[in-house]
């Protein structure tokens, strides 16, 4: 038996491993081709609204599509339903990359069509994300997930940034240089990119998969999670963290066509940004993981929205800046918004697993995705609205009003966090004893140094007294 459980933990272990390395090729694809979906699109001439629809078609297939995929798993291997999704998202880059090719050679392919592709790659992934998220929870422990995310997600930044400047620099030197087949770079990137999740597939194969049972009894209704949510701490969570995203949303989707339209900037110039971005994430995500090990998850979460509550807000600055200093201002405000995301992404991903059941998560996760996916979809058009309603109005940018109402709203949401979101029960006694142990400590340690100093007082005074009495013989 025993030899049966540290056969177990050495394949747990060994899949921790390949999770990493796998993260890393993931990232690497996100970093060639997911990263540079919106400006393809603003080099197709995408008006705001469709790029409101690129942001809000996905957020809400991907989201249905989880759930699909946490019924999914009652049925068939977590690791299957896994490899297909990947496999799936393979062909369709490959496919959006074919369709660009076509697009150069002048077919005439509908922009809203290449919109509907993409969502499909999003929506096959959310497929996955249940089985992934059910499996992983069964490999890492609970007191050891913080540290584990924040290892993944560092090598996998790494990977990302290195990625995303090889493919950045193919793209500013075909935009300077060869202007009319920039398409054709678009079209390689995609085109790695399939490769690369194709790679993916071969790792997962090699993951450990423990016995997992869905009973009846861990299933239930999108409307019954819903009516329950304001009175459960996860509920509360959910409705609080969909209201930020919303607030996000309102300006997130149009900041790289402020970049590249109004502000002018190159893609190198976006590049350095993102680079900028990745790199603060990177070298705080370890501390943002130990802290949460250390304190739990609601702390972080709190700490990392107030900082992306403040972005929003220093992007208006950027209306009285000319178009150098803007770079060099928001290179400050991506530094502070990758130390914010990688804090509040991390405690997010954190509180899911240990605020929900195992048989439960990835049902949860779905509907929490799927809240948040509708709160993204009415950001992005009430940014939209906000932006084209405002444009002839008001004496300067449009969309940095948005920005503007976004930072106040996200503002908002992070108080509420505050007042309604607490730890888990289980969190919470866990973090009481260490406290408790904690002052049993210094309470000791202070008893222990007042005795000692005392008694040493005490034979101190004593033996002068000795050499008083001594003398005086």
């Amino acid at each position: 038996m025993d030899e049966e459980k540290m056969d177990e933990e050495k394949r747990k272990q060994q899949t921790q491993i390949l999770s990493v390395k796998e993260g890393v090729i993931a990232n690497i694809s996100f970093g060639f081709a997911d990263q540079y979906i919106s400006p393809y699109f603003i080099t197709l001439k995408i008006s705001s609204f469709g790029l409101g629809l690129l942001n809000a078609i996905p957020n809400i297939l991907g989201p249905l599509f989880q759930i699909l995929g946490s019924y999914l798993i009652k049925n068939i291997p977590r690791k299957t339903i896994i490899n297909i999704a990947v496999l799936s998202q393979s062909l369709i880059y490959i496919i959006l990359g074919l369709l660009t090719i076509s697009i150069f050679y002048k077919f005439n392919i509908n922009v809203y069509f290449l919109i509907l592709i993409f969502s499909l790659y999003i929506a096959l992934g959310g497929i996955g994300w249940p089985a992934w998220l059910s499996l992983i929870g069964d490999i890492v422990e609970k007191d050891k997930l913080g540290n584990f995310f924040a290892f993944r997600n560092s090598m996998g930044v790494i990977a990302g940034t290195f990625a995303g400047v090889l493919a950045g620099l193919l793209l500013d030197t075909l935009k300077i240089t060869m202007p009319n087949n920039l398409l054709l770079g678009f079209a390689a990137i995609f085109i790695i990119a399939g490769i690369l999740h194709f790679i993916r597939i071969f790792y997962f194969k090699k993951h450990y998969e423990p016995k997992f049972e869905a009973l009846p009894e861990h299933y239930f209704s999108l409307i019954s999670f819903i009516k329950r949510a304001p009175y459960t701490n996860f509920g509360r969570f959910v409705i609080l963290t969909s209201l930020i995203s919303f607030a996000v949303n309102i300006s997130g989707p149009y900041y790289n066509l402020y970049i590249f339209r109004d502000l002018k900037f190159s893609y190198l110039q976006f590049l350095i940004l993102n680079i900028v971005l990745s790199l603060s994430s990177f070298f705080t995500f370890t501390l943002w993981g130990k802290i949460i090990d250390k304190f739990g998850s609601a702390s972080v979460l709190r700490a990392g929205g107030f900082l992306i509550s403040l972005v929003p807000l220093l992007w208006f600055y950027t209306i009285y800046l000319d178009r150098y200093f803007s770079f060099i201002f928001l290179i400050f405000v991506h530094i502070l918004a990758g130390i914010g995301w990688g804090g509040y992404g991390l405690a997010m991903n954190n509180f899911i697993y240990t605020s929900v059941s195992r048989p439960k998560r990835a049902l949860c996760s779905a509907y929490h995705s799927l809240i948040s996916g509708v709160s993204v979809l009415i950001g992005s058009f009430s940014g939209s609205f906000i932006i084209e309603t405002f444009k002839i109005i008001l004496p300067f940018n449009s969309i940095m009003f948005a920005s503007l109402i976004s930072g106040v709203l996200r503002l908002l949401g992070v108080f509420m966090l505050l007042i309604f979101v607490k730890e888990p029960l289980e969190i919470r006694r866990s973090l009481f004893e260490a406290v408790k142990y904690r002052i049993i400590k210094l309470e000791n340690f202070m008893v222990n140094h007042f005795i000692h100093f005392t008694t040493e007082e005490i034979l101190s005074k004593v033996f002068s007294r000795f050499k008083k009495l001594k003398s005086k013989k």
